[in-house]
């Protein structure tokens, strides 16, 4: 019996991601799938609307800007990830084994895995992010 299987596993990220990095990786996802990539990122856009609206996110304004003063916003940024995460995993041809993520990308990999469906989990992550980035407003904590 082998000591190590053959088995995958996906690990996906919390928040701490470089806007320049996630604008980059935007332009690689729609090369890779455009259509795709477009139905995820209006799931995301509709979550910001119906759960966020005072918050006036356009996401798709801030990935063609890095320097956007939205990307200093826990609610902008946590559903963005999360929303690329999955995105990212469904793109993959072939499924991991194993799911797991740290803080924010727990609810990717639970995403991911089929346990919630792609609209309750941008649905629960943005109403994170929106209750995260008022506690931090009120502690004046920016996103730490």
């Amino acid at each position: 019996m082998p000591l190590f299987s053959t088995k995958s596993a996906f690990l996906f990220p919390g928040q701490g991601v470089l806007p320049k990095e996630i604008c980059a990786y935007y332009s690689f996802l729609k090369n890779i799938s455009a259509d795709k990539t477009s139905t995820y990122i209006s799931i995301l856009q509709k979550a910001f609307t119906d759960i966020n609206p005072k918050a006036k996110l356009d996401v798709i304004k801030n990935l063609s800007d890095e320097t956007a003063s939205d990307w200093e916003r826990t609610d902008f940024v946590q559903p963005l990830i999360f929303t690329l995460s999955v995105l990212t995993s469904k793109m993959l041809k072939e499924t991991p084994s194993f799911m797991l993520g740290y803080s924010l990308g727990a609810f990717s990999a639970i995403t991911a895995s089929g346990s919630l469906n792609l609209e309750e989990g941008t649905r629960m992550v943005t109403a994170r992010g929106k209750f995260m980035q008022e506690d931090s407003e009120k502690t004046n904590m920016g996103m730490c």
